[in-house]
């Protein structure tokens, strides 16, 4: 373009532009302001199975605390008749 050394030509300046509305595309999806269509529902299924997922490993961790208080439980029963049977038993 001429003379002066410090401008572009207008093929550059499309080839910036397009680039430039390409990464703002893909902030403003990042950032949740624009979804392509079906990201949404993809999104809230995504949700829904981790909170689903997030049930099942705090029911989990539930039933694994009670198996062990309940197993401790007939642990100190076990070891108190054992030894009500000894007084009972041992001369």
């Amino acid at each position: 373009m001429g003379d002066d050394q410090r401008s572009i030509s207008r093929w550059e300046a499309v080839q910036i532009i397009v680039l430039l509305l390409g990464v703002a595309g893909a902030l403003a999806n990042l950032a949740g302001l624009w979804q392509a269509p079906g990201q949404s529902e993809a999104r809230m299924a995504r949700a829904e199975a981790r909170k689903e997922n997030e049930y099942w490993t705090e029911s989990m961790k539930r039933r694994t605390d009670e198996t062990k208080r309940r197993d401790a439980r007939e642990k100190e029963r076990r070891r108190d008749f054992e030894e009500t049977m000894k007084r009972a038993f041992d001369p």
